[in-house]
């Protein structure tokens, strides 16, 4: 017996062991275990959550400034929302994204218009309130696909902690990434938002239940599919999600899967009552509805292109995809308008076959992540990359685009974090983290800077070079607003060239040389602008306005009467015949009451039409008409 084997003495055959101590439930001892052992199950669950929630919140800090940029002037504007009674909120369900502005887009959100309603409600005037109901939604999304992934990486064999802190990780890099930015600081593109938390956290409910308790898991994931229908059009993509998920990660073989698929087709249900909803407020008029607003159908009918389909489509979506890719893995340049991919499409389309084929390999393997990813990023990028469309659209970069897209990508670096944990450690998979959230954050937070207001984000893509016709009559506008007329004058003289070629540069530039008293340029521009058959209604009007401040009273009396004759559009062309009225004839009572009769047409075809409301509100007041 080795020496360091301690000898136990011999016990006699009567001994009989003696009752084990035990400590009493109630004792100081007992307390103080089941006390460490909740503080280690709080650290082990909240740790995670409360630092994903940190490194967001520091990302996003300076993302809620007090101020509307783009979009957000037209849908977030408080005075939109003011006077509306519920059966006006109701009408968000019936008419066109952008109805209050006169328009017809053929896009259907009424959540989205609902959310910011709300909004509108809650906070008033303060649009920082806006902004951080973003923020809140985009933490939303991250913590929930904490939960999603770190669930992903337990059904592929995971251990609890080591996936707890793996999907946490994997979770920052996408809270704090810069392409987000757009989407979080944007109140109009707060749909992404809004389709994500349905997207992610939907997806999570189901692979959960969905084995357990299906018909729960699918009619669950029915209501969250019909709810982010409405929110934006993008959601037609979570039945493909969530059968792509269960394929991948619920065990069985081949029959197995496809049995457990069948019920997607339910799902068939929230997006026909869609469908038939958006058909009826884009297509249908209202119960209003005049022989105008009969002849305003037709007129979006016929105008709109046909929808159809073509290979070479497909190759263009492939090299924007790539880009998308790219600006996920190396955020630079961030722009709001990135245009068509600039990348060789053979070269993009053989770097993601190999992708592809690699994602395969990987899943022959048993390893999950690339393909997981891969899939996840493409069926939801699919309703962007206009491959299916009008003929007049093509595929296109947008950072909004990437949103939700960029959370398949997450799941891709989760795996790849848990491979590098298992080949060396935790600890190498947090530095890596650690370093990338260094780089990544102070982008995002000069990101969110530039998104203050509508010049700074105009400038920044001006200075990268990016000088077409969108940023050139942007950034003039811009500085219009802002009243930096010295600064919009010299962007019109720099680009002179461009006054021929691109109606809207011609037009901003033309109010821009008005205002400086350069009417000989101004005149010029805008008749250089009249070749943008689009454009002619407003240019009329300009021309008109600048007539009638230069007292030339005829010529302003024959543009606004060109204004009216050339809108298409029949709100509108009831709106600019009241518009001439009131510019005219201010002390005429008679021609006020006539153009108070122009504003009321126009809200009978289009009734949630803010600028007419505005205006009609103001006549009523100057009529003594309550």
């Amino acid at each position: 017996m080795s020496r360091h084997k301690r000898k136990h003495p011999k016990q006699s055959p009567d001994h009989k062991p003696g009752p084990k101590r035990t400590r009493k439930a109630g004792s100081p001892q007992s307390h103080k275990a089941v006390d460490r052992v909740t503080s280690l199950r709080f650290r082990s669950g909240a740790l995670p959550i409360l630092l994903l929630v940190l490194v967001t919140l520091i990302a996003y800090f300076n993302a809620w400034p007090d101020n509307l940029t783009l979009d957000d002037k037209v849908f977030a504007a408080s005075e939109r929302y003011s006077s509306l009674s519920l059966s006006d909120v109701a009408q968000f369900f019936t008419e066109d994204l952008w109805a209050a502005a006169g328009g017809h887009s053929g896009l259907y959100r009424p959540l989205l218009l609902l959310s910011i309603a709300m909004d509108a409600y809650l906070y008033g005037d303060w649009a920082a309130g806006y902004h951080l109901t973003n923020i809140f939604l985009h933490l939303l999304v991250s913590l929930l696909l904490f939960g999603f992934i770190r669930l992903l990486l337990l059904k592929s064999g995971g251990k609890s902690p080591a996936s707890t802190y793996i999907a946490m990780l994997a979770a920052m890099i996408f809270a704090v990434h810069p392409i987000h930015a757009e989407v979080v600081n944007s109140i109009f593109n707060r749909s992404g938002l809004l389709v994500s938390v349905g997207v992610v956290g939907g997806l999570w409910w189901f692979l959960r239940t969905v084995e357990s308790r299906p018909l729960r898991a699918w009619g669950g994931l029915g209501f969250i599919y019909l709810l982010i229908l409405f929110c934006k059009e993008s959601a037609i993509v979570l039945p493909a999600l969530a059968v792509v998920m269960l394929w991948i990660f619920t065990p069985g073989n081949w029959r197995d899967l496809v049995r457990k698929s069948l019920p997607v087709f339910w799902l068939l249900i929230p997006l026909g009552i869609f469908l038939a909803l958006r058909a009826n407020a884009l297509n249908a008029p209202g119960p209003a509805a005049t022989e105008v607003a009969q002849e305003s159908i037709q007129l979006a009918a016929a105008s709109g292109s046909k929808v159809y389909f073509e290979w070479i489509r497909l190759l263009s979506a492939s090299a924007a995809w790539f880009e998308s890719l790219k600006l996920v893995l190396w955020p630079s340049p961030l722009m709001i308008y990135h245009g068509r991919a600039d990348t060789n499409i053979w070269i993009a389309l053989v770097v993601q076959l190999a992708l592809l084929g690699l994602a395969i390999a990987g899943l022959r393997q048993k390893r999950y992540g690339l393909i997981a990813g891969l899939a996840f990023f493409y069926i939801a990028i699919l309703p962007a990359s206009r491959i299916i469309g009008e003929n007049t659209v093509t595929p296109h970069v947008a950072e909004r685009y990437i949103y939700l897209p960029s959370a398949g990508l997450a799941i891709t670096l989760a795996f790849g974090l848990r491979w590098l944990a298992h080949r060396i450690n935790l600890r190498a998979a947090i530095v890596v983290v650690l370093i990338s959230l260094l780089i990544l954050t102070p982008l995002t937070r000069a990101r969110n800077a530039q998104w203050d207001n509508d010049v700074l984000l105009y400038e920044h893509d001006y200075r990268l070079g990016k000088r077409r016709g969108n940023i050139l009559h942007f950034l003039v506008g811009a500085y219009l607003r802002e009243k930096n007329y010295s600064g919009a004058v010299k962007i019109c003289d720099k680009h002179a060239e461009k006054l021929q070629s691109i109606a809207k540069f011609s037009s901003r530039c033309g109010v821009a040389y008005g205002q400086v008293g350069r009417y000989d340029d101004a005149e010029r521009a805008l008749f250089l602008a009249l070749s943008e058959t689009r454009e002619k209604p407003g240019i009329h009007q300009k021309l008109a306005s600048m007539y009638l401040h230069l007292g030339r009273r005829s010529d302003a009396k024959e543009q606004f009467e060109l204004s009216a004759a050339t809108e298409q559009r029949p709100a509108f062309r009831e709106f600019r015949k009241a518009f001439m009225l009131i510019k005219l004839y201010p002390s005429d009572r008679a021609r006020m009451l006539e153009a108070k009769a122009h504003l009321e047409k126009a809200l009978q075809i289009q009734p949630q039409y803010v600028q007419a409301r505005q205006w009609l509100e103001r006549l009523r007041e100057l009529l003594g008409d309550g």
